[in-house]
């Protein structure tokens, strides 16, 4: 005797002319495609009590959800930055901004005594939810190091060098001691303290107490403009020099506040503006670089000394209670 049943089981296993599967939970959320042939599709339909044989089935195919978005300020441990997206900006001591930086620019994002970090931004209108968003992404960074050895290290990583899948072989490079080096996927550079590893499209820089992950990925809904974008974390010391958009955080003599963030629309158009007033000192035309690997600019330390009694090598001190009004 059969049985009508709303069970919803993995697979029709074909034994002769019947079908044997194992029962699992809830039809409701499955949708029904009626060529349901292979070995891990839904069925439900009429069964027999023991739940082993049936037949008159109808099949289903299981609905994945999408995965949650991120969230748009990642959290952060202690001694930890972060620049994502479009670009919205974490503090080591978990403040967070938005920064729209130029149309085509360069900023200064650390800089410390014989290491600056830069990036540049560039263009892109892309589509969000209902929002069409003139905005701006980082596809560039750049590093210069001053080498305990004397050595200078110029590196760069550019997601406008990665294809489709966010590698590339020129993507990460860089110079040591004028001698210049492409690190293709899994391999690796050192020059002194500095070091690069490539991990396919993210590289991962440590030079000192500071380290770097600069990862490609694409721009998602791009209409025009930029179609790739970088993501940055920095984890660096609490000091009493560094500076720098992101930097600074490090710094705990610099007392900081939230920062100026973009509201977006529920639809139509928006142009990102906010530039991490408030957060940061001055304004955000003061961390302007002319060009990729300069130094030079408002708050600069690029070139001063450093000793013991500046830096503290536990990165894991409270920034919060350190620099945070």
């Amino acid at each position: 005797q059969y049985v009508k049943s709303s069970v919803k089981s993995k697979c029709p296993i074909f034994v002769g002319n019947s079908i044997k599967s194992t029962q699992s939970n809830d039809a409701n959320s499955a949708n029904p495609d009626p060529a349901c042939s292979n070995q891990g599709d839904e069925i439900t339909g009429v069964h027999n009590p023991s739940g082993s044989i049936y037949s008159n089935f109808q099949c289903f195919k299981e609905v994945v959800p999408p995965p949650p978005a991120p969230p748009l300020y990642p959290p952060v441990a202690p001694g930890e930055s972060f620049a994502v997206q479009d670009p919205h900006l974490v503090f080591a001591n978990g403040l967070t901004a938005d920064f729209r930086g130029s149309d085509d620019g360069y900023f200064n994002f650390v800089s410390y005594p014989g290491l600056s970090f830069n990036i540049r931004t560039q263009q892109s209108t892309f589509k969000y939810k209902n929002i069409t968003v003139d905005g701006t992404f980082m596809t560039e960074a750049f590093f210069i190091v001053k080498t305990t050895n004397g050595n200078r290290v110029f590196y760069s990583h550019s997601a406008n060098r990665a294809n489709d899948k966010n590698w590339g072989w020129k993507m990460s490079n860089g110079t040591c001691d004028n001698r210049h080096i492409y690190v293709f996927p899994h391999r690796s550079m050192e020059c002194d303290t500095f070091n690069a590893n490539v991990d396919l499209s993210t590289t991962y820089i440590t030079n000192g107490n500071w380290k770097f992950k600069i990862s490609t990925n694409r721009v998602y809904g791009a209409i025009s403009g930029a179609n790739k974008r970088i993501d940055i974390q920095v984890s660096g010391p609490s000091n009493s020099v560094s500076h720098g958009i992101l930097g600074q955080a490090f710094n705990k003599n610099i007392k900081m506040n939230i920062g100026e963030k973009d509201v977006y629309p529920s639809h139509g158009t928006y142009k990102t503006k906010a530039q991490a007033r408030g957060a940061i000192d001055g304004d955000y035309k003061d961390y302007v670089l002319t060009s990729p690997f300069n130094t030079n600019f408002k708050y600069d330390v690029f070139e001063s000394n450093i000793n013991s009694n500046v830096e503290n090598k536990d990165i894991q001190t409270s920034f919060a209670s350190d620099n945070v009004e």
